[in-house]
């Protein structure tokens, strides 16, 4: 097996993630070709690539979405204010006055 690249992580919450990470990492043997008995090795990470593909190709919408939000990333998310200057830019500019008062 591959030497890991990071070091383990002491979070809890990351050690599903290490787990997963190693065996997508792992390399195994896949034929060449059918019927032939030639194989090379190839990484897991990159079979479950293929198979989230071929999902997509057949038509599957959230195989396409996962693939364009992997590609392109996801579509960002606006946050409308309430009118001219109110709402969010209100906040924006109450919070940035009250850290400039504090830094003097």
């Amino acid at each position: 097996m591959a030497a890991r690249k990071t070091p383990a992580s002491p979070k809890p919450d990351k050690l599903m993630r290490d787990a997963l990470m190693l065996e997508l990492h792992e390399t195994i043997p896949f034929p060449v070709s059918r019927g032939n008995k030639k194989t090379n090795p190839i990484k897991k990470l990159r079979l479950v690539a293929r198979s989230l593909v071929n999902e997509a190709i057949k038509g599957d919408i959230a195989a396409v979405k996962e693939i364009n939000d992997r590609i392109d990333g996801k579509v960002t998310q606006i946050i409308a204010g309430e009118g001219k200057g109110g709402g969010l830019r209100r906040e924006i500019k109450n919070i940035t006055t009250f850290i400039i008062e504090h830094l003097k």
